[in-house]
């Protein structure tokens, strides 16, 4: 771990738990990522995309797995959501091609409201978090995100005989 100034550490890497709240880009020389957690802020170098990558594969499957099961399932085929495990769901705020993408972690969120043209979430704890994405896009994606939990829980529960067990939200 690496020390910036007298407050920061920088990690190398981070365990995604279910405290994380979200996983946010930085454009600092120091680090690629900013974690928000329940009560703590990580730094960490790596991007937000690798960490959801690498705690995929720490539970089991790679991303592009996952992304295709839901893809198949679903037919999400951009932005998709994403199962870490079958307790933890996040989902992006843009692209995963674009830098400003944001990773949401869904069980964290208490409500979200408008903010502007843009979306506030208030999350478990009541902090508020100011999104720059619409309402209407935040709250696509928890549904989507709420759709791949429903999905995954199903999948850990029972045996798939079609993919007719989710309800498309969406």
């Amino acid at each position: 771990m690496k020390k910036i100034g007298n407050e920061k550490s920088i990690l190398s890497t981070y365990i995604i738990t279910t405290k994380t709240y979200a996983l946010i880009p930085t454009r600092s020389t120091d680090h690629q990522t900013k974690v928000i957690e329940e009560d703590h802020t990580y730094y960490v170098n790596q991007s937000p995309l690798e960490l959801i990558k690498l705690n995929c594969l720490l539970n089991g499957s790679d991303f592009t797995g996952r992304t295709k099961s839901i893809t198949y399932h679903l037919n999400f085929k951009r932005m998709s959501p994403v199962a870490i495990n079958k307790r933890i769901h996040a989902f992006p705020t843009h692209s995963l091609a674009d830098f400003e993408c944001m990773w949401i972690f869904l069980k964290q969120i208490a409500y979200t409201k408008p903010n502007g043209n843009k979306s506030m979430i208030v999350f478990k704890n009541y902090t508020e978090f100011p999104l720059p994405i619409s309402t209407h896009i935040l709250e696509k994606q928890i549904l989507r995100c709420y759709a791949v939990s429903n999905l995954f829980e199903h999948m850990q529960s029972e045996p798939v005989k079609s993919h007719k067990i989710v309800t498309k939200l969406v």
